[in-house]
């Protein structure tokens, strides 16, 4: 048996089920609930595209695609790490 304590300090025994603690096994492989999380959440994010490490000298660079969209990371001459959405097309 599991409790929750309550603002109060008064435990209470906790009756909620397995759904309550997870999404619905169809959000995951969803592409139309994938196409609505792009827009509302990922595209509205900040997100871990590398580490400055993964760029150690002037020069070097990583790519990331994300969503279909290319990012490119580069420690330039002067030492400093920049990212760029690539927008050049081929």
């Amino acid at each position: 048996m599991s409790a929750r304590i309550h603002s109060g300090g008064t435990a209470a025994r906790d009756i909620r089920t397995e759904d309550d603690f997870s999404l619905p096994g169809w959000i995951y492989w969803d592409p139309e609930f994938f196409e609505l999380e792009k827009q509302v959440v990922f595209r509205k994010s900040w997100h871990l595209v590398g580490h400055v490490n993964d760029v150690p000298a002037s020069g070097d660079y990583l790519t990331f695609n994300f969503l279909n969209e290319s990012i490119l990371t580069v420690r330039g001459s002067h030492g400093r790490v920049r990212r760029f959405h690539n927008v050049c097309r081929q």
